[in-house]
């Protein structure tokens, strides 16, 4: 969630107002026409004035959408009000959302709403097709939730509208470069219009929006949030406690990043956990007179200095406790006004001595947004000892070495990160912050493994609470980030681990240590520890490997789809091509993923391992017999020593066996002999049928034998399938094809797997 400006105090007490709509997906109900209604607090609609529509409602705000033939059509769920309060008496308003947004023609993906007294149509654009709205002259850029916006006003002279034929102003804040996910601050939009003179009346509605014009698509909204908080009553004499983590812990380190959020009690209704625009999370909605305690923080032999990563608007101080509210003063971080409500910086204060555990308070003077904070000082925090295994003693003078890697994948504005850090000491490292300079104007948009602090170009990632070890004699662990940026994008040319430099990625300058604790292994990016890695098998030839070239609408990563190395066996976040890099292309595997990671847990994680070879017969891959079959089993047992759980085969091949009777026998007798020797069982096997255009339509008579053959295996259509006029041969799927046939094998296996 973005964060947000904390809520202001107008004349006199107002009700608290904090809407989360957060609900469970029902059963999904699909409409065709102009209807309106509510679905798990949510108001939804579908308006249009002609053609081909429908509108899949999956609950919890997300639903996905199609049309074609029309002349305009709205597709939408939000939140509609009773135009009786303004925006400002509503609160802020925020909505976070993703959406796999695939329009043909002109379109829109948007906040959408409107007002009345005055009548305002109002857009706040993400992305859209072949036009960019709204085709007028800007009224200026505005910079709201990292991105620029170009603002427009417009007039509509006797349109349709929510009161009938009208004539009206439309408000428009349009992207200067596309997104289909992130965080959207609504208000924010609204504060920045106001200042252009552009009124807003008594709020209608305010929806997540997509919208087509003359034009045909899809669209599928896998996330839809939104937020609306208002101004809070004051705080009773015995205020609910919402941190994360009520029960205090045996002990915390006060040198180790303590995630704001984290708290154990506070003394305020008001405190809400917000987004901190860094792909973390802290705590804001602060007051006057707030109080946040953590429980059992362990200040070792000494701290002497307080560092906090805070924004605000306003002049403000944090008084840091111990004990109480009215315990030991320690110190003061005052001034934390930072210019803005979403612009973070290190905040930093000299506090006196403290040792020992204690628990921590600290006081508000006033709104703030705390993202986390660090002492220093001091370094001999020794963590509740375990057993089975036993830690090792601290050694702080480990005399060994480590290295930097650095590797993107990048896809012209933007890139995917990995960085993989190896511990060449003969002693494990607890507790890692790295920091480099980036050379260009790079800007981390959101990071997983670890935690970060972007300031201009310089860069610190540190630790998350599961991979603070690195372990010795050669121990890695890797985190990775995306992101974006204008003009060249050269990697740096030096880091920074725990105060040791080196020159740069890949030396091994001497590295500094501080306590250790038992070592465990962490490889990057990694499945999280509480959830489960589900991995699929994928095999054939080049339709499984792609021919059609990747689009940029197909390399928007998700960390938690990953893919095993084409050509290093290393996990990497899954961008398309994910066999022949040469080829560039996008393959089923891609959107499946896309598709599927949808139904699957927030904590859980998808491992593709990329198998298919183009142009190659199925014996190729066969036990005994073909030379693959030994790479196939050795790939897909790195993804099980990871913990990984083979959920499935996806299977395209047949161009090279086309019309051969034993053909649907040897697929057979390889997928027998991949579940035994990996001990899969009836795994789900989809296969694919060949292209219908194509020159080897014929096999899919063979392709259509496999089930009753192969147990547990589901053939999936290509009927409605085109190929790709770029292919001499006549045989491979084109683009869009190729996104709808990987979406295909992911509705047949979440059916099968009964997700």
């Amino acid at each position: 969630m973005k964060t947000v400006k904390p809520a202001q105090w107008g004349a006199g007490l107002l009700l608290a107002l904090l809407i989360l709509f957060v609900v469970n997906a029902l059963a999904a109900t699909t409409i065709t026409s102009n209807t309106t209604g509510t679905i798990d607090g949510y108001d939804y609609e579908l308006w249009k004035d002609s053609g081909n529509t429908s509108m899949t409602l999956n609950g919890g705000g997300k639903f996905s959408c199609s049309w074609s033939n029309i002349n305009n059509a709205l597709f939408r769920i939000g939140k509609k009000f009773d135009s009786t309060k303004t925006y400002q008496q509503l609160g802020n308003i925020t909505v976070n959302y993703g959406c796999n947004y695939q329009p043909n023609g002109n379109s829109y993906l948007c906040i959408y709403g409107w007002t009345r007294n005055p009548l305002v149509e109002y857009y706040i654009v993400e992305s859209w097709g072949s036009w960019r709205p709204p085709g007028a002259t800007s009224k200026g850029t505005i910079t709201v939730d990292g991105g620029t916006y170009d603002v427009y006003e417009t007039t509509r002279i006797n349109q349709p509208s929510i009161d009938g034929t009208a004539t009206f102003q439309q408000y428009w804040s349009v992207r200067t470069s596309k997104r289909t996910s992130g965080t959207v601050s609504v208000t924010q939009h609204f504060d920045e219009w106001a200042k252009k003179g552009m009124t807003l009346g008594k709020m209608y509605e305010c929806a997540l929006t997509v919208e087509g014009y003359q034009s045909s698509g899809t669209a599928d909204v896998y996330t839809n949030t939104i937020t609306i908080g208002g101004t809070n009553p004051p705080v009773t004499s015995n205020p609910p406690t919402t941190g994360n983590n009520n029960d205090p812990p045996s002990s915390r380190s006060a040198f180790t990043t303590i995630e704001a959020e984290t708290y154990n009690s506070c003394s305020s209704s008001t405190i809400q956990t917000i987004g901190t625009g860094n792909g973390g999370s802290g705590i804001g909605y602060i007051e006057s007179g707030n109080t946040v305690t953590y429980s059992n923080v362990d200040f070792g032999s000494g701290a002497t200095s307080f560092s906090a990563r805070v924004a605000s608007e306003q002049n403000s101080n944090i008084q840091i406790r111990i004990g109480s509210a009215n315990g030991t003063l320690l110190g003061t971080l005052s001034n934390v006004a930072t210019g803005g409500w979403d612009t973070y910086q290190n905040k930093t204060t000299t506090i006196n001595n403290v040792t020992g555990i204690h628990d921590l308070v600290l006081v508000f003077s006033g709104p703030v947004n705390v993202d986390s904070f660090i002492f220093s000082g001091g370094n001999n925090y020794s963590p509740p000892v375990t057993t089975n295994p036993t830690p090792t003693s601290t050694n702080n003078n480990n005399g060994g070495s480590y290295s930097v890697d650095y590797s993107q994948n990048d896809w012209g504005s933007g890139a995917t990160v990995t960085v993989t850090i190896t511990n060449n000491g003969s002693l494990p490292i607890n507790g890692w912050n790295l920091a480099w300079t980036f050379p260009g104007n790079q800007k981390i948009t959101n990071a997983w493994n670890a935690r970060y602090t972007q300031s201009g170009a310089s860069v610190i990632a540190s630790n998350q609470s599961w991979n603070s070890t690195i372990p010795a004699n050669g121990g890695r662990v890797s985190f990775g980030f995306n992101i974006s940026y204008s003009g060249t994008n050269a990697k740096p040319t030096s880091f920074t681990l725990n105060g040791s430099s080196s020159s740069t990625p890949g030396v091994t300058p001497t590295q500094t240590s501080g306590p250790v604790v038992t070592p465990t292994s962490v490889v990057s990016p990694s499945p999280t520890t509480e959830g489960k890695f589900h991995c699929f098998l994928l095999l054939g030839q080049s339709n499984m490997a792609g021919w059609p070239k990747a689009q940029d609408s197909d390399k928007v990563p998700n960390p938690r789809i990953l893919a095993l190395g084409y050509d290093n066996n290393q996990w990497a976040v899954a961008v398309p091509p994910l066999h022949e890099s040469w080829q560039g292309a996008i393959g089923p595997g891609d959107w499946f993923a896309k598709t599927i990671i949808n139904r699957l847990p927030p904590q859980d994680t998808i491992g593709l391992i990329p198998c298919a070879i183009s142009g190659e017969k199925i014996e190729t891959f066969m036990k005994n017999i073909g030379s693959k079959y030994d790479w196939i089993i050795s790939r897909a047992k790195l993804a099980q020593q990871r913990g990984g759980i083979i959920e499935g085969i996806l299977f395209h091949q047949g161009c090279s066996n086309n019309g051969q009777a034993d053909w649907p026998n040897k697929v057979n007798t390889l997928i027998t002999d991949i579940k035994r020797d990996l001990g899969l069982g009836d795994i789900p096997v989809l296969v694919g049928e060949l292209l219908y255009s194509g020159s080897c339509a014929g096999h899919n008579t063979l392709v259509n034998q496999l089930p009753s053959i192969i147990k547990n295996c589901h053939v999936i259509s290509a009927s409605g399938l085109s190929g790709d006029p770029a292919d001499p041969w006549g045989l491979h799927f084109n683009h869009d094809s190729q996104v709808t046939l990987g979406k295909r094998y992911a509705e047949k296996m979440i059916q099968v797997l009964g997700w």
